[in-house]
């Protein structure tokens, strides 16, 4: 798939919207979204929950309508919600997701069993999303991944409590996830939604998609709150043996997790927030 991909690029800079985390003056919410500016345009990667995005993007002096593309990297609710407040938009914008993100989603909570899909209001915009499972440039340097292939079973955190239906008869295996993949001037960065499908999953695929072994940075959601100590020494291990320059850790990480991942990787591990800013290639942040 990836040698089909266009080899244009742009100029890119990244900014955190929304994350659980953020500095006095800005909203901070469970969930995450990510802009991505670029020459050809710009790129909202996921939408948390709510309006909260379009609040930070006015607080950070930004334009929401000079918006020209959404992606989602899954159908959780905490990064579909806010699909609806660009409605304003979203009929000049191109979006994009995974067939399986609109389908019902639950999680086992105790004994009982919570609703955490795409909510109403959001799937009410399912007809103007084109539907892709591989890797989809959706414009000059940005690739949305498609599929992302489970290569290593043991770095998924989270078992046997995510279903595609409120009975338990099927599980869901995040068939839908992928995450999004930036290049310019020959470096790549990478964004994740939460790695529900491992974050070694996830890099791999991204890595195949752009075709490097080097990657500038790496942030997002990772999804380790619930990990094993030795779930967390085997990401560090992969992490260290791959030539990745930056690892930002944003929303689902958890505070164990980034601390540990900190301790044994060094600085180039960073605490994401709202309000973050950096570029591709890093040099020019």
């Amino acid at each position: 798939m990836a040698e089909e991909i266009a080899t244009a690029e742009a100029a890119m800079k990244v900014t955190v919207v929304v994350d659980n985390l953020s500095p006095e003056g800005l909203y901070a919410e469970h969930g995450l979204s990510f802009l991505i500016e670029t020459d050809y345009g710009s790129i909202l990667f996921d939408t948390g929950q709510g309006d909260k995005w379009i609040q930070n993007l006015r607080v950070l002096g930004k334009d929401p309508s000079a918006l020209t593309a959404i992606a989602l990297s899954h159908g959780h609710y905490d990064h579909t919600g806010g699909v609806p407040f660009a409605s304003e938009w979203i009929d000049s914008m191109k979006c994009y997701a995974h067939p399986d993100a609109f389908r019902p989603k639950y999680v086992a909570d105790s004994e009982r069993m919570r609703f955490i899909g795409m909510p109403d209001d959001s799937l009410a915009y399912q007809s103007r999303f084109t539907l892709n499972a591989s890797p989809l440039e959706v414009m000059p340097g940005v690739i949305v991944s498609g599929y992302v292939p489970i290569r290593d079973k043991s770095a998924i955190t989270v078992h046997d409590r995510f279903f595609l239906d409120d009975q338990r008869q099927e599980p869901d295996t995040f068939r839908d996830e992928q995450c999004l993949v930036l290049r310019d001037s020959g470096s790549v960065g990478v964004l994740l939604g939460c790695s529900h499908r491992g974050v070694q999953n996830n890099i791999l695929a991204a890595m195949d998609v752009a075709q490097t072994d080097h990657l500038e940075w790496v942030a997002g959601g990772m999804h380790l709150a619930s990990a094993t100590t030795e779930q967390l020494e085997d990401l560090c291990s992969f992490l260290a043996d791959r030539d990745i320059g930056r690892i930002i850790c944003c929303h689902c990480t958890g505070d164990a997790a980034f601390a540990y991942l900190r301790e044994h990787l060094g600085d180039k591990v960073v605490q994401g927030h709202v309000g973050m800013e950096w570029s591709l290639p890093e040099s020019n942040a």
